[in-house]
């Protein structure tokens, strides 16, 4: 579904105007009152190319909330701005289990867009907020451009590439895999849409050619490409990680896991990457997304009080995995935190705007306008101009049972929610118990059932 048309429709609303100069006034915070029903819409507006140049973060509590709230920012911005999820890894920290490429790529391509400064739309969750990533100078020190006429070594190219995190196959089939054939090298970067193939002449690469990863076969050639990491964390010995590895003691460690960790940190001390070296980027990891916002980025906190208590929920599940850690093989001393709690990120978060929802929705006009837009689709429909079918969100229907159907849904209702099916139309919403005091009341109906 695409919702982009009603974008200037609705930019005009009174609420709106207002929240676009009380934006320019304020110098950092702003804190305002927004529907449930309404951020998506509000977010959009913020996010196209009246809300400004630089690129926006939301930061939501949940990651259910993330991946709902992106799909529903899909349907309204449509191209307007692209639209980049920072999920949560996968993993716990600290596990001996590989994480999910493509939640690793993401996370790497909303860094590399935010400290570029591309006008972007970024939606976090706060448990993937608070696993720190890869810094922005590690992400600028990592990229590397290639262009043909260029003279690379194969060899040491690879172990580049291996220390950046790529993983050595036969066959480049995802993201962040490289693979070598005689002269020609295929890499997939995390940040670009489909693989390179590199064929060189010696030392001097020929061609550069992008190719379907599926069926192996060239598409189309291009001048240059630009690499970049394939982890969260750039393995270089020397400077901090190299602090940081010297300050590693393993001497309470099993004989089995001491023998591992030492064969492990020979590789990382020589900057070459290996097939568990994902365990060590909660380690090597310390900075945030909030690291690589660029000054004329705007920050979104929805329901900035849930926001803070899901990042004490992940300061403590950190804790909680380093505890269980120490009791099986390691020594607490020796791993930091894997997330970031409130203490940490709360200063960092303070100063920025927050959308906060409310019972009472104080701006109304904004669902009004988006009523009467869909009215008018309705009329088109009517008409005969738009086809014989007619597709709308949960967030159109509500918006014109509001509006247009006066007293349908009485003040003191919220998150109102309409499904559906088999040609019946059901209405749900949360009801605030005192607000209707004439309903029945459910411990005396509770008291009377058997056990």
């Amino acid at each position: 579904m695409n919702l982009s048309g009603l974008l200037s429709r609705i930019e005009g609303a009174p609420s709106l105007v207002r929240l676009r100069e009380a934006r320019a006034r304020a110098a950092k915070s702003l804190t305002v009152g927004v529907a449930d029903s309404a951020k998506a819409a509000v977010v959009a507006l913020l996010a196209s190319a009246g809300g400004g140049d630089g690129p926006l973060l939301v930061i939501v509590p949940r990651e259910d909330r993330a991946e709902a709230l992106i799909e529903e920012l899909s349907a309204w911005l449509g191209a307007a701005a692209p639209l980049v999820p920072f999920p949560e890894r996968d993993t716990l920290p600290y596990e001996r289990l590989a994480p999910d490429p493509e939640a690793v790529r993401q996370r790497l391509l909303a860094a590399s867009r935010l400290a570029q400064g591309e006008r972007c739309l970024v939606v976090a969750s706060a448990m993937a907020l608070a696993q720190q990533t890869i810094s922005p100078g590690e992400l600028a020190t990592a990229k590397r451009v290639l262009g043909r006429g260029d003279r690379l070594s194969p060899d040491e190219f690879l172990r580049e590439l291996s220390a950046l995190g790529y993983a050595i196959e036969p066959l480049v089939e995802r993201p962040g895999q490289a693979s070598r054939r005689g002269g020609i090298i295929d890499v997939f970067p995390p940040q670009a849409e489909a693989p390179v193939r590199i064929e060189l002449v010696g030392r001097e690469i020929e061609s550069l050619r992008r190719f379907d990863p599926a069926s192996q076969r060239s598409v189309e050639p291009v001048e240059s490409m630009e690499l970049g990491p394939a982890r969260e964390a750039v393995f270089t010995p020397d400077g901090e990680m190299g602090d940081a590895l010297a300050r590693l003691d393993i001497s309470n460690c099993t004989d089995e896991a001491r023998g591992r960790f030492q064969e492990e940190l020979s590789l990382l001390q020589r900057g070459a990457g290996f097939t568990a070296d994902y365990f060590y980027v909660p380690f090597l990891a310390q900075a945030t997304l909030l690291d690589h916002l660029p000054p004329d980025a705007t920050l979104v906190i929805d329901e900035e009080s849930d926001v803070a208590t899901a990042l004490e929920e992940a300061e403590r599940e950190a804790e909680a995995v380093r505890g269980e850690l120490e009791l099986a093989e390691l020594s607490l001393e020796m791993l930091p935190a894997s997330a970031l709690g409130l203490s940490a990120l709360g200063g960092k978060l303070s100063g920025w705007a927050k959308l906060s929802g409310t019972l009472d929705r104080p701006e109304p006009s904004l669902e009004l306008e988006l009523a009467e837009a869909t009215m008018d689709r309705f009329e088109a429909l009517r008409r005969g101009e738009v086809g014989d079918r007619l597709a709308l969100s949960s967030t159109e229907i509500v918006s014109v049972l509001r509006y247009s159907v006066p007293g349908l849904i009485p003040e003191g209702i919220s998150e109102p929610r309409v499904e559906m099916a088999d040609g019946v139309i059901t209405l749900t919403a949360r009801v605030p118990v005192e607000a209707f005091p004439q309903l029945v009341d459910l411990n005396a109906v509770l008291g009377v059932l058997p056990d």
